[in-house]
């Protein structure tokens, strides 16, 4: 039991007590006016954690863009296709700065680790069909050599077997006939001049070379195409080879028509250098199967044999 003090007398008196028993002042209204005083400081409210907390949280997540450049990646590492390697790369570098909060990286990181073993896949692919694909003129050297072979083993045999009827001189004039035959054989070049050849040159339609090639083997050709590119030989292989273009339009453009061009100067020695551009006195062999590197696609092209060229630009 609690002792309060009466407001009257002073005196200390049961807080259960209605009235003082001092002074007979009544205490029920003063007590019931404490009351809920009391009751609220003892009852304070405790507000909970509210459940939506966790809702209101940002949840670390991966984007569209993100799962795109992953597969676009995948693909292009697995089917050696360049192209599609590097969309991944472009869509994965977008996605980086577009989204940089409240974002998973790992789908991210793992698809710019495709990235980079696809790029490797696809340099060494294609670093190995240059190496398998051996330009013709290979095949022309081989074969000129067999043929300066056995023309050597002709000229001595029947010299061998002339000696005792023939004179020196007129053996001498034998030998160098025939070796002169040899040297036209291996070099393969027009016995005419310079300029008979090139009067001899004409220009054919490039659509009717890829559309008949057959019809146009052997035949001569002149073109002013500009070089795009100087393809090195593989290995055992010391020779040069180009991809030039020519400009239709007369805009000094030089991406109009393409051709693949070997080679065949021999008493010229000007190096041809990449951007050159070139009046082209040429013989047409056939089409000629290249690989495009940015995408791995296959084009068929004219290929010439180049044997007299003039430098007119640089």
């Amino acid at each position: 039991m609690a002792l309060i003090t009466c407001p009257e007398c002073g005196k200390e008196i049961s807080d259960k007590a209605t009235t003082c028993p001092n002074c007979g002042m009544p205490l029920v209204a003063e007590t019931s006016e404490e009351a809920p005083t009391t009751v609220s400081k003892e009852n304070i409210p405790v507000t909970p954690p509210s459940g939506n907390s966790k809702k209101n949280k940002p949840q670390n997540k991966n984007t569209k863009l993100s799962i795109a450049s992953l597969i676009f990646t995948v693909l292009g590492a697995l089917s050696f296709t360049e192209s599609l390697v590097w969309i991944g790369i472009i869509l994965g570098c977008i996605d980086f700065f577009i989204h940089r909060k409240n974002r998973k990286f790992l789908i991210l990181v793992i698809s710019f680790a495709f990235g980079v073993i696809g790029i490797i896949l696809c340099s060494v692919n294609s670093f190995i069909k240059s190496e398998t694909t051996s330009p013709s003129n290979v095949v022309i050297s081989e074969q000129s050599q067999d043929i300066t072979s056995e023309t050597v083993s002709e000229i001595e045999s029947q010299i061998a077997s002339g000696a005792g009827t023939e004179t020196e001189s007129e053996t001498e004039t034998q030998t160098e006939t025939q070796t002169q035959t040899v040297d036209e054989t291996v070099s393969a070049i027009p016995a005419e001049s310079k300029d008979e050849f090139i009067a001899s040159c004409q220009k054919i339609p490039y659509k009717d070379l890829l559309r008949n090639p057959d019809d146009y083997i052997g035949q001569r050709i002149v073109i002013t195409a500009k070089v795009q590119q100087v393809v090195q030989g593989g290995w055992l292989d010391n020779n040069e080879y180009y991809r030039v273009q020519t400009d239709n339009d007369g805009y000094d453009w030089y991406m109009d028509d393409e051709y693949f061009m070997y080679d065949y100067r021999v008493d010229d020695n000007t190096k041809i250098l990449q951007d050159d551009i070139l009046k082209i006195y040429a013989e047409f062999s056939g089409v000629e199967t290249i690989t495009r590197a940015l995408t791995g696609t296959k084009d068929e092209v004219p290929s010439i044999k180049a044997y007299y060229i003039d430098l007119i630009g640089e």
